[in-house]
């Protein structure tokens, strides 16, 4: 999406746009059961509220810009996406050191 976004002055699909949220809202919720399940703290808190955090910046982006037909700000674009890659790499740290 990045790539669309960036690399030309198209938007992105709304397809695309859809199955990208509905992903990013399957593993909050499946990181949420986990985190309640497994009474995680510390870092996987941490990735929990930094995944949330990015999908109200990814929300922010749809509602926002993408449905009113206004091009994405370049810097809400990138900084969603470093807060979403820095939930997703916590994640998965704490993931395996949990033997996930």
């Amino acid at each position: 999406m990045m790539f669309i976004r960036f690399g030309s002055e198209r938007r992105s699909p709304p397809w695309i746009v859809k199955l990208h949220g509905y992903a990013a809202a399957g593993a909050i919720t499946l990181l949420t059961v986990g985190w309640v399940q497994l009474s995680y703290t510390g870092p996987a808190t941490f990735a929990l509220l930094t995944l949330v955090l990015a999908a109200l910046g990814g929300l922010t982006l749809n509602l926002g810009y993408h449905l009113r037909r206004l091009p994405l700000p370049e810097w809400l674009v990138f900084a969603h996406m470093g807060v979403a890659s820095l939930g997703f790499l916590v994640a998965a740290v704490v993931s395996r050191s949990a033997g996930g």
